[in-house]
């Protein structure tokens, strides 16, 4: 029989103090739970209600025999002994590892990240857990060692939503209701394993607001509605990189967020419309990365205030950030106090406008710094957090650590809680107690009140309503009842224009608050009028009747539908007296539904098949229900893959064409002269005032600059008006032939024989007749028509044997006469080579990467370079690990004479990489500091030199990194004077 060390090592390991002592120092230590003793990790889920906690706690189980079993098991406890007990086994056999940082509970169980170990060794990998008082499970998304890492976690319209990866779709957005079984991909932005890495879940206005990577925007806003269905992007910054939103946080009927365009700032959505732009230029362009939004828990004022930090830069030109105050409004959003260097912001404290950061100190210490408008105050601390409005840390005493508290609303301030442990920071609060890890374990402590006589009864101190009011605060705002006057309202403390329980927001901005705006959401209207909020009072169709009153809002004959609809007129076509439109059988009139086969048609199966013949597109052949492309019988066969069945393709195996076009299957209808007529059919290919060679040929025009009736091409005399061919005795001369024979007395061997014109040729006797005038007689020439052919040729008479790209094939037999290595097109075309360079099987003409044997297309990481995800975040290795989380380093300015030096980091080395820097130049003019607006260079290269104007003192610049669309955040900005 196994046995068990059980409930938190009962005897001897906790340290319990009487609830009646819980008054005795605040806060008071009610339990603790020392590591040791079979129990160790103890992991913090959180509250479930005002007085439990649930926790994970890797314990050690013992058989008789001694030998001990590791496992992970979920208690329930509200700080008591008696109140801690065990609910399920978590990992029977083995333990848990960390759970991640986002978590909830949906009122029945939580949902987490982790890592599984078993006992044998193995991991499960860090997938969803799901933990209720009555089982634990898990959903495995990516199954093996990478992980899905599930986080951020909302619910969400019954659902938890969260972000998760696995192999086929990248890091997307998932859904449950609360078992693996309902647990699926939610939406897969951007389809594949492509991830759109989605964060900053926010609900707004009844909608889900998150940012997340689109296929061409870059990273952006996106909103779901549950009516919708499907996620929509509010494009922030139009264009291919995106404005990167962040820091998602709600108040006063607006969603802001910081965004990246030109430079992030604050931005503001009113959820309506196009109410999304930029809500204020905080500190003009010295402002950047407004983060850290916080409403406090208490706050002395009667209106709420929203405090978030800014960068900005000094009087001196040195990073600084500033705390800013905003009670909704542009005008009333104002800087409260600055606070130099690179501090850790922790969080405001009650009773004035504290605030807490932590520092590194040059002695290693960290200390804690408290900044307002009028005080600043610095003491050494370690894991400084804020419990209900005040600080609790630990600082090393005289030998040891120790406790410590700060309470802006008592005296003293600072005082010690404990002597004797080392607090190592809040994991869990519930109702009045919070839980704290200790050097030993888990301890819990008890906030108790102080101050108030005993004759106050329970109350300590005086609080905010005395010591004998109870401080009752009904709507968690912060601010007591007594001095609530909305005391069921956690929005407000005073009724303002529209009363307890409705904010004063103007949602649309139309000067109006919501409560008296009947059209919260429409800046055009304060009232519905006819056709409602948000709906134009339009009469599209000029029939008299508004567009939301009328059913035919584009029919000027009806204003309701009637029986058949706008535009369809009630016709009863077989006397039924149904409408046709309403009439299944509109011809029958003994039918007004058409049965199972329609009007007047059997419900006959010829084939044989299942399917009756007036659903069966093939009624005659047993193996088809439908005709397909080609009909029945005939088989559906592509033979060139181009999309087309071969019944339909007029070119089956030409994949480029599915007609022949101009000129034929396996031709390309390429227009090489651009003159509106296809190679194929253009005899005259690279003439565009040509589409035949007519009388001259292609290239030359057929005009008669003589005006004696013969073209020039044609006319050997072209300035004699009288003669075309020189003849015997050439141009500008008459070829007088006194025998009348044809051939003039200058060259006519037999000037008296009129039958004769050269007895050397065709003998005396017989005429040398030259029909063609090419100087050739009739009697020897083969083409006596044709002037520049004695003999047909390849091309025949009155064809030229051209042969313009000299492959020894004459332009009239090839197919390519403008290409020496082909006679016809080919796949690629004339001049284009059908070469394969990288034995791909795909052509170079249609190959995207002709080198690369592994690409047909670039990709993302181009020709060369493999698109390897190793890590598998959905970032492709040739782009950086995570481009879009990492913030550059600080650039380095000097500099050079009339010039400034700009040097970048190679952080991602990538031959695509392109730097963009935004820098300002500061001068002094009439003894006052001058600033210029910013400008913006880009390179390729790890430096830059900047001439700068006569004058300048001193150049701020930063930059951000942008590789094939992916943009990084951008850098610090660093700061040089001469």
């Amino acid at each position: 029989m196994r046995r068990t060390i059980l409930h938190l090592a009962l005897v001897g390991l906790a340290l319990i103090l009487s609830v009646a002592t819980a008054f005795a120092e605040p806060p008071t230590k009610l339990y603790g739970i020392p590591f040791g003793g079979g129990y160790r990790d103890f992991q913090v889920l959180g509250p479930v209600s005002q007085s439990e906690i649930w926790l994970l706690a890797n314990t050690d189980y013992y058989s008789e025999t001694g030998v001990s079993t590791a496992r992970c098991e979920l208690f329930s406890t509200d700080g008591t002994v008696a109140g801690t007990r065990k609910l399920v086994d978590v990992v029977p056999e083995g333990t848990c590892g960390p759970i991640s940082k986002g978590r909830i509970f949906d009122g029945a169980r939580f949902y987490f990240g982790m890592e599984r170990k078993l006992t044998a060794g193995i991991s499960e990998g860090n997938e969803l857990q799901i933990v209720s008082t009555a089982e634990a499970s898990q959903k495995v998304i990516f199954p093996g060692a990478p992980s899905s890492f599930p986080d951020n976690f909302i619910q969400f319209e019954g659902r938890i939503y969260f972000a998760a990866t696995n192999l086929s779709n990248g890091r997307e957005i998932w859904g449950s209701t609360g078992t693996p079984g309902t647990t699926i991909l939610w939406n897969d932005l951007i389809l594949g394993s492509r991830s759109s890495d989605p964060s900053n879940f926010t609900i707004f206005r009844d909608q889900l607001y998150f940012s997340a990577e689109s296929r061409n925007s870059g990273r952006e806003l996106w909103s779901y509605s549950p009516g919708s269905g499907t996620p929509w992007m509010i494009d922030v910054a139009p264009g291919t990189i995106g404005s990167n939103p962040n820091n998602l946080f709600t108040f006063e009927g607006l969603l802001f967020f910081s965004a990246d365009v030109s430079g992030q700032n604050l931005y503001a959505t009113t959820g309506y419309g196009s109410g999304t732009g930029i809500f204020k230029d905080i500190i003009g362009l010295n402002s950047t990365n407004p983060r850290d939004f916080s409403v406090p828990e208490k706050q002395s004022s009667s209106s709420p205030k929203m405090y978030f930090l800014a960068d900005t830069l000094d009087s001196n030109g040195k990073l600084s950030h500033a705390i800013w105050r905003s009670d909704g409004t542009a005008a009333g959003t104002t800087s409260v106090a600055t606070v130099s260097g690179y501090p850790k912001y922790i969080g405001a404290l009650s009773g004035g406008e504290t605030f807490v950061f932590q520092h590194s100190a040059s002695t290693g210490n960290p200390l804690c710094e408290l900044r307002s408008a009028s005080r600043v105050e610095n003491f050494p601390c370690y894991y400084p957090t804020i419990v209900n409005g005040t600080l609790y840390f630990s600082e090393y005493g005289s030998s040891n650590y120790r406790m410590m508290r700060y309470d802006l609303t008592v005296a003293p301030k600072k005082e010690t809680v404990s002597e004797s442990i080392k607090f190592a920071g809040v994991v869990g609060i519930v109702s009045n107690r919070f839980t704290a890890k200790e050097s030993g374990g888990l301890s819990y402590y008890s906030i108790t009140d102080r101050e108030c006589p005993s004759t106050s009864g329970t109350k300590k101190q005086p609080g905010q309503c005395g010591c004998t009011v109870p401080d009752t605060d009904s709507d968690g705002d912060g601010t007591a009842d007594c001095k609530d006057g909305c005391s069921m309202d956690r929005l407000k403390t005073s009724g303002g224009v529209c009363g307890c329980g409705k904010t004063d927001g103007d949602g649309d901005r139309d000067g109006v608050a919501d409560c008296l705006d009947r059209c919260p959401y429409d800046p055009s209207k304060q009232t519905p009028g006819m056709c409602g909020c948000g709906v134009s009072e339009a009469d599209t169709d000029g029939d008299g009747s508004l567009d939301c009153q009328d059913q035919c809002d584009s029919d000027p004959l009806k204003a309701t539908a009637g029986t058949c609809g706008c535009g369809v007129v009630d016709t009863d076509g077989d006397g039924d007296r149904i409408a046709d439109c309403l009439d299944g059988c509109a011809l029958d009139p003994l039918k007004t539904k058409p049965g199972t086969c329609g009007c007047g048609v059997a419900d006959r199966d010829t084939d044989g098949d299942k399917t009756f013949d007036c659903f069966d597109g093939c009624p005659s052949d047993v193996r088809k229900t439908a005709p397909g492309a080609c009909g029945c019988g005939s088989a559906d066969t592509d033979s060139d893959s181009d999309g087309e069945p071969d019944c339909l393709d007029q070119c089956k195996l030409d994949p480029r064409k599915k007609t022949p076009g101009l000129c034929g299957c396996n031709v390309a209808d390429f227009d090489t002269d651009k003159d509106g007529s296809p190679d194929c059919k253009d005899e005259c290919q690279f003439d565009s005032s040509k589409q035949t060679p007519g009388l001259c040929g292609c290239g030359v025009p057929d005009v008669d600059t003589d005006g004696d009736g013969v073209i020039d091409c044609r006319d050997e005399c072209v300035g004699d008006s009288q003669k075309s061919a020189p003849g015997a005795c050439g141009c500008g001369r008459s070829d007088t032939d006194s025998d009348g024979d044809g051939s003039p007395d200058c060259v006519d061997v037999c000037p008296s024989d009129p039958n004769k014109s050269a007895s050397t040729v065709c003998a005396c006797g017989a005429p040398d007749t030259d029909s063609d005038g090419d100087g050739r007689p009739d009697c020897v020439d083969y083409c006596p028509s044709d002037p520049s052919k004695e003999y047909p040729g390849t091309c025949g008479c009155g064809a030229p044997d051209t042969d313009s790209d000299n492959d020894g094939l004459a332009d009239c037999r090839d197919a390519c006469p403008a290409d020496r290595s082909k006679t016809s097109g080919g796949v690629c075309g004339c001049g284009v080579p059908d070469t394969n360079s990288d034995g791909d099987s795909l052509i170079d003409c249609f190959d995207g990467c002709p080198l690369d044997a592994t690409k047909w297309d670039p990709g993302t990481c181009g020709c060369g370079v493999p698109d390897i995800d190793s890590n598998r975040d959905g970032i492709a290795d040739c782009l950086g690990a995570g481009l879009a989380k990492r913030q550059p380093p600080i650039p380095k300015l000097t500099f050079l004479g009339d010039s400034v030096s700009i040097e970048f980091s190679s952080a991602i080395a990538d031959k695509n990489q392109v730097n963009t820097v935004i820098y300002r130049l500061k001068s002094i003019q009439k003894g006052k500091e001058r600033w210029s607006k910013s400008l913006t260079k880009q390179t390729k290269s790890t430096s830059l030199k900047l001439k700068v104007p006569r004058g300048t003192r001193g150049v701020e610049a930063r930059y951000y990194i942008t590789v094939l669309g992916k943009r990084s955040p951008t850098s610090d900005a660093a700061y040089t004077e001469r």
